[in-house]
């Protein structure tokens, strides 16, 4: 976990992005809260600051959904490279805690958390690419399920945290791709040991041409990995992709998956973001998404499905340059 979360940024470098995630459920509620500690050096001047922002999404009374937003100067943390800590005023992470505090005009968040009896995840097949240039943005997760003690607050209220499951991810690089999709399930309906992570994207290419999607997933169960993630898989991955839904399908030589991530409207919020152009991004996200997938044997010449997985609380995003109408803008 410990180098999965190093800080890749190098003083003043411009055209760099970095953010470390973390998500907690609430237990016993409908309620999931969102942390990102983040780092924005722009591609044409250098002016590079903090955000620390966060969320919180009620299941069952989205109308309560709100989110938060705070900008601080570069002189205000400590964001060095190949370090393991990250401090942005009073608020810090530090490989298993977190602690720090986000306030708006009607709403504040509160925090002070330990990570334990985590499992990781990595979206790309090998490790030197997350060391090369391209490509262009990185991701880990190096806690895709872990246990939450401590104490959060919102808006006054506290609630206390014993085994609350979690995630925490690290996102870095030089440029966001012009679209994408990520997503991921930690909690699945009557199974407690299966874990998936998915991500696809797109590039702007000259001449207004884009890239074609790239596709990667990654399903756990009982002890077992299926990679679809390796590039042999790649060049067979599909990705059907809308505001509001994702379906999909990836295949290997032994093993299939076919799934798909649906969201109801009422349950997505949008973030607006810059990139490192200073070109609006908006992210239509919801931790409350129904995520299905079929798995498949090779039996031969075809495949044979031999179990299914369905989780009613997947995380899914739905990054685009601009914003769905129909979603509660709750961070601009």
């Amino acid at each position: 976990m410990k180098k999965s979360n190093y800080s890749r940024w190098i003083l003043g470098v411009r055209g760099f992005y970095e953010t470390y995630s973390i998500d907690i459920k609430i237990p016993n509620s409908d309620i999931v809260v969102f942390i990102n500690y983040g780092l924005m050096s722009p591609e044409d001047i250098y002016d590079p600051s903090f955000q620390l922002w966060g969320f919180v999404c009620y299941k069952n009374e989205p109308q309560k959904n709100f989110g938060i937003k705070e900008t601080f100067k570069i002189s205000d943390g400590v964001f060095a490279k190949d370090a393991d800590f990250v401090r942005i005023k009073n608020s810090s992470f530090k490989e298993d805690k977190a602690n720090g505090v986000i306030k708006g005009e009607n709403h504040s968040i509160k925090w002070n958390v330990l990570i334990k009896d985590w499992r990781k995840n990595q979206l790309y097949p090998f490790d030197f690419l997350y060391n090369m240039k391209y490509p262009q943005s990185k991701t880990v997760t190096p806690v895709l399920k872990g246990l939450f003690d401590g104490e959060i607050e919102i808006d006054s209220v506290k609630y206390t945290l014993d085994n609350a499951i979690g995630s925490q991810s690290h996102f870095w690089g030089d440029s966001r791709p012009l679209r994408w999709n990520w997503g991921y399930a930690n909690i699945f309906e009557n199974n407690d040991e299966t874990l998936f992570e998915s991500f696809v994207s797109r590039r702007k290419l000259p001449i207004s041409l884009e890239t074609p999607d790239m596709s990667l997933f990654v399903l756990k169960n009982k002890g077992k990995e299926y990679k679809f993630n390796m590039p042999q898989s790649i060049l067979l991955n599909q990705s059907d992709y809308h505001i509001g839904y994702w379906n999909f399908k990836a295949e290997t030589l032994k093993h299939k998956i076919v799934g798909s991530y649906q969201v109801e409207y009422k349950n997505l919020v949008a973030i607006k973001e810059k990139d490192t152009v200073e070109e609006n991004m908006f992210l239509h996200c919801t931790p409350f998404a129904k995520l299905t997938i079929d798995l498949y044997e090779r039996e031969v010449w075809s495949f044979k499905k031999i179990n299914t997985f369905v989780s009613n609380n997947a995380y899914v995003e739905f990054v685009t340059r601009y914003k769905d109408p129909h979603v509660n803008l709750i961070i601009n």
